[in-house]
């Protein structure tokens, strides 16, 4: 009430002092509060140091850790050496097909440890990298291929690409033996690390791309958080053609976590996801209310004692109740 009657004294005296003043230009701020409002207020910049590569972070994290588990995935794990190392490997032989900024290169996998060996080797190459669901329309994911005019496809066997200009590479059939020095390439903060295509719901699927600098700020923001920045496991539950993938695995990655894979059927059944959370001593997880709330009533139900710490929930209203508490 006193600001309110505030506003009201600045208004009237800006009235008295030129009565022909449109109403349009008076303001109900007097100088004190509209540096208050436009400039203290929104005092929140934070320096998180320059801007940064991603597969940086996870570079020097292998640097530091070498001999911890970086990915799960049923009874096979990677250490961040061999994860690096693998990833380093695949990186070289992407360059020498050409991979460099300004290149797409696609990922088309099912859930593996493949894919996020794929995923980091594409940013040490230097190009972008495009996830394609191999569940989509053929129509969809020719349309994807075609427009993002990819130089390279990430592949499985078994899995069926329609026609396209893409050199192929079955990750199962590729030799990881080599040398475990990182590539060097010309990226920099400013070039995109992947890019992800829209539903096409008002029209043709759009790709869009997001900068190394813009997930790094936000790696880096994580690792100052005074929980986020600790190491957890982390369960990588969202699909990897939507970007949560990318925050699951590299901030997991650049904070010594471990990220634990699993297959698409266990995903969809929430019942034994929780049951999965609670044996596997999962730490935390990225979810959609949708599936929190499944989860947490299983969770409740069964009367087991999970090991979570942390819950990063988006994408729609949360509503906290009995279970969710």
């Amino acid at each position: 009430i006193e600001r309110m009657l505030a506003n009201l004294q600045t208004l009237l005296r800006a009235v008295a002092a030129d009565p022909g003043i449109r109403l349009e230009d008076i303001s109900l701020l007097d100088e004190a509060e509209r540096r208050r409002v436009t400039e203290t207020f929104n005092a929140t910049t934070v320096d998180y140091g320059p801007d940064v590569c991603v597969h940086k972070l996870v570079e020097e994290q292998t640097a530091a850790t070498p001999d911890a588990v970086a990915v799960e995935f049923g009874d096979d794990a990677l250490s961040y050496f061999e994860l690096n190392r693998r990833a380093n490997i695949l990186a070289a032989r992407l360059q020498e097909l050409g991979a460099a900024p300004g290149t797409i290169i696609a990922i088309s996998c099912e859930r593996s440890l493949e894919l996020p060996v794929a995923a980091l080797a594409v940013l040490k190459s230097g190009a972008c990298y495009v996830p394609v669901d191999p569940n989509y329309p053929a129509e969809r994911i020719a349309a994807m291929l075609d427009d993002s005019g990819a130089l390279i496809a990430l592949t499985q066997t078994g899995i069926d690409l329609p026609a396209h200009n893409a050199t192929v590479i079955e990750l199962e059939n590729f030799t990881f033996d080599g040398a475990v020095q990182n590539p060097v390439s010309s990226v920099t903060p400013k070039d995109p690390l992947y890019c992800i295509y829209t539903s096409g719901s008002t029209g043709v699927p759009k790709g869009v791309q997001l900068s190394h600098a813009g997930l790094g700020n936000l790696l880096r923001w994580q690792q100052k958080h005074d929980r986020l920045g600790k190491p957890a496991k982390t369960l990588q539950f969202a699909s990897f053609s939507f970007d949560v993938s990318f925050q699951e695995l590299f901030s997991t990655w650049s904070t010594g976590g471990t990220v634990v894979m699993v297959d698409e059927e266990l995903r969809q059944d929430l019942p034994r996801l929780a049951t999965f959370i609670a044996s596997r001593g999962i730490q935390r997880l990225y979810l959609p209310y949708a599936a929190l709330q499944p989860i947490a009533e299983t969770l409740v139900s069964t009367g087991a004692e999970p090991a979570l710490q942390d819950i990063v929930v988006a994408g729609e209203a949360l509503q906290v109740g009995p279970a969710v508490r």
